[in-house]
């Protein structure tokens, strides 16, 4: 009896050990939405978040690739591969002419791109993406 209880605790005592080291590598996303630095489980608005270490192993190389794994965003391509239309719930552009400012609003590095001619951008040395759903003001 004392010896199946030892074999008992000790498989016990392994398979504690080995839940709490996959406990340790889970990561903390830090998101920059609201113009700081937070943790995104902090970010009070619907945020889909993607780290450049993240993207390489995926294999994501553009927009298109990105837009694919978020809920309720979507990309079309009217004009070719380097020119996106992004749709997010639903909110997209109904003309397709390369010039229009588009009603989902595209960022990189702070810096707005207006036309959707803009968005058909290589992911290549990105250090994150961030899809925020829902008005931002």
């Amino acid at each position: 009896m004392k010896i199946a209880s030892q074999k008992v605790l000790s498989f016990l005592c392994f398979v504690s050990l080995s839940c709490s080291s996959y406990a340790a590598i889970m990561e903390e996303v830090v998101v920059t939405a609201q113009k700081r630095e937070q943790n995104a489980q902090e970010v009070g608005i619907a945020i889909n978040a993607l780290t450049g270490d993240q993207m390489d192993q995926l294999g994501y190389t553009n927009a298109q690739q990105v837009t694919a794994m978020a809920a309720g965003v979507s990309t079309v391509q009217p004009n070719g591969e380097s020119n996106y239309s992004i749709a997010i719930r639903g909110v997209a552009n109904s003309d397709f002419t390369t010039n229009v400012e588009s009603p989902v609003a595209v960022y990189l590095d702070d810096v707005y791109i207006s036309q959707m001619s803009g968005t058909g951008f290589m992911l290549f040395d990105m250090d994150r993406v961030e899809i925020l759903k829902g008005p931002q003001g």
